[in-house]
């Protein structure tokens, strides 16, 4: 294997699972350094949880991981810090020392650790480790060490990614690496929950997830309608990036955002671009600007009523989304309850 050319060394390692390819770099050094120059384009270790999570004194069945600056840890730092911070670099990263830049950004409003220590845990399929970085890095040598941890963990594929509360800062992201590392700079996950509160942070760091099946964004409270476009772009253009979005208890303000995404499938050119599957869920909305031809399978329960309908764009006979749609008809609550919108594959 060794004198066959590069492009069909990498064909045949893509076929390879991490762990083999963990067992391969120990047999000689050609096979490391190959598997270690294309490791973006190769497998990934496995992991079932990412997450960011309030550090307390005791966390159970769980190991919990601090970084003392001792001068024993500091010499340890230089062992695994792969980055030489000199010149520019070096100022800018003494500049944010000294501003005090976080390395996580809260947000949800509502969430607040009462002893500011936060925790990036990692559940192993087995065991559950919660990394204690800094909030306010406070010297190169931290900054070293949270470069080498983000670097480590974007190596890695997660069932579930839960920034539900906080989110990495997109300004130590920039910091810490160089342009070319941030093109391929991905939280790589199954299942990505994110608090959607602030829209333009949202966008920011939909730029460094990578969604392999669905994205939920958690949308109450939110009633910024001067932020919709953000939102509303990314479900119009980003389909080949995106599977599925649940967008869970969006308010009223989230009625016209459907009413556009539905005109959009039956009137718009660049349809192909849309997200295939969109679910709102949770909703307690009033009504909403049906288009499309009624179908005739209704389903009624005691409480509720699903209506389903076809819509095909006027461009393209061809390219059709079904809507399906969930109305509570109970004494206390005559809403809708959950609107779907699937792409039909022919």
């Amino acid at each position: 294997m060794k004198n066959l050319p590069v492009e069909i060394k990498l064909k045949i390692l893509k076929y390879f699972d991490f762990d083999d390819l963990f067992s391969l770099k120990q047999t000689n050094r050609h096979f490391r350094n190959l598997i270690f120059k294309y490791e973006d384009d190769l497998a990934r270790k496995k992991h079932r949880s990412l997450s960011i999570i309030e550090c307390q004194e005791y966390m159970p069945n769980s190991v919990i991981i601090d970084l003392p600056l001792t001068s024993q840890f500091l010499d340890k730092v230089k062992r695994f810090a792969d980055y030489e911070c000199t010149g520019l670099t070096y100022k800018k990263w003494k500049s944010a020392i000294a501003r005090q830049i976080p390395l996580y950004l809260i947000i949800n409003e509502k969430y607040s650790p009462l002893n500011k220590k936060i925790a990036l845990s990692v559940d192993t399929f087995g065991e559950l480790f919660n990394l204690h970085l800094p909030l306010f890095p406070k010297s190169i040598e931290y900054l070293k060490i949270i470069r080498y941890w983000l670097k480590k963990i974007v190596r890695c594929v997660f069932n579930l990614i839960n920034f539900t509360n906080c989110v990495f800062n997109p300004e130590i992201i920039e910091l810490l690496f160089d342009r070319e590392e941030i093109q391929k700079f991905k939280f790589c996950g199954e299942t990505i929950k994110i608090f959607c509160q602030n829209t333009n942070l949202f966008k920011f760091t939909f730029g460094y997830l990578e969604i392999n099946k669905n994205i939920y964004l958690i949308c109450n409270g939110y009633d910024n309608m001067r932020e919709f476009n953000i939102l509303l772009n990314i479900l119009l253009n980003e389909g080949n990036k995106i599977p599925q979005v649940y967008i869970n208890r969006p308010n009223k303000y989230f009625v016209a955002l459907c009413n556009q995404l539905l005109e959009h499938i039956e009137t718009s050119k660049d349809c192909p671009k849309m997200v295939p599957n969109i679910v709102f869920n949770s909703t307690e909305w009033p009504n909403l600007n049906i288009r499309g031809i009624e179908k005739n399978s209704n389903t009624r329960t005691n409480f509720s009523i699903i209506k389903e309908y076809e819509i095909t764009n006027i461009h393209n006979s061809n390219l059709k989304f079904s809507l399906r749609i969930q109305v509570f008809t109970s004494r206390r609550l005559n809403a809708i309850r959950e609107v779907i919108i699937k792409r039909i594959i022919n």
